[in-house]
């Protein structure tokens, strides 16, 4: 698949992995339809899936659902796979050749493993890396991000958060009072490699998957050789553009 050059990024982080063909319509809502994810949220995911393509009906971008294999009882099976399929199957990737930008990333743990794997991706997939990046999804995610985004010293300018929806009621009181204690944590460590953190990726990662974005760019691969809590000294290539 080629594409023509693009400038933006579309993030949609996943939260669940849908089985293979309860991504239609009438069936993302249900239980069965996925493994993992909270209970009542399908349709919301779905509303994740859905703000993605319409903010890439309106740009140069290239989409990317991102998420790993992440659940076991899933099977080799994504997130970001089965979001794709989401967008798919609801007919959204038909218009604007969206369907021709529009692609998964499968091995992303936690939301700073999102956007720093699409990163990659994308610089993968169009050569370059992009000029902006939108990511999408829970409206009280806001503040973690954009300390992800500030810990990889990508320019507020270039990033825009755009929080879709929440959960509801009592699950919406309980996932602030856990992201509080997550955001107090991430502050502790911007990039995620402390213990805490390198379990719930343990824990993600049943298959023991090694991603593929090695070789893509030589200050890309300092990172990944040198990420540290908060002490990596080395340049990110994105900071200045380039092809």
């Amino acid at each position: 698949m080629s594409f023509r050059p693009l400038s933006e990024l579309i993030v949609v982080p996943g939260h669940a992995v849908f089985i293979e063909g309860c991504t239609t319509a009438d069936k993302v809502g249900l239980e069965s339809s996925r493994v993992g994810g909270y209970h009542g949220e399908g349709k919301l995911y779905a509303e994740h899936v859905e703000a993605g393509v319409r903010r890439a009906k309106d740009s140069e971008s290239l989409l990317v659902f991102s998420g790993g294999m992440t659940q076991e009882k899933a099977g080799m099976r994504s997130e970001g796979e089965s979001y794709w399929e989401i967008a798919r199957d609801h007919g959204w990737l038909q218009g604007a050749g969206i369907s021709e930008r529009a692609v998964s990333e499968q091995f992303a743990r936690d939301s700073f493993e999102n956007l720093l794997f699409s990163i990659a991706r994308f610089k993968k997939q169009i050569g370059k890396w992009p000029q902006k990046m939108t990511a999408l999804g829970w409206q009280f995610k806001a503040r973690r991000f954009d300390l992800h985004r500030r810990a990889m010293k990508w320019s507020a300018e270039r990033f825009q958060y755009i929080g879709v929806n929440n959960p509801e009621g009592a699950a919406l009181e309980k996932a602030i009072i856990s992201e509080a204690a997550t955001i107090q944590a991430v502050e502790r460590d911007l990039f995620l490699t402390g213990p805490e953190f390198l379990a719930k990726r343990e824990l993600r990662d049943p298959f023991h998957r090694q991603h593929p974005y090695r070789g893509i760019d030589p200050e890309l691969d300092n990172l990944f050789d040198f990420l540290d809590r908060n002490t990596y000294s080395h340049s990110f290539p994105w900071a200045v553009a380039k092809s």
